[in-house]
């Protein structure tokens, strides 16, 4: 029985497992309240928190949002490729 699990439903499980394991990567790598508040220290924002200190309306850097902004979709985009190949194969 034990055998049966472990050969049938994992297959069918493991491809959902991953793609809620993206969603929840997405979710907290989007968290931008409670860092927000409780962050106090520059060099320990988060990337949501460093992008929007950026936009000061004295002085805005636009090349520089854009490239924190760059910089911080790029883990996402490079996790989604990853479980697009494992969860839906070889997409071309």
């Amino acid at each position: 029985e034990t055998n049966i699990m472990v050969s049938i439903a994992t297959p069918l499980i493991l491809d959902k497992l991953f793609l809620a394991f993206f969603i929840l990567y997405v979710t907290s790598w989007n968290n931008f309240i409670i860092p927000m508040i409780t962050l106090t220290r520059k060099d320990r924002f988060t990337l949501p928190v460093m992008i929007s200190s950026l936009a000061d309306p004295l002085r805005y850097d636009v090349g520089a949002t854009f490239l924190a902004l760059l910089f911080s979709i790029i883990p996402v985009v490079v996790l989604f490729i990853i479980i697009r190949n494992r969860v839906f194969g070889e997409v071309v």
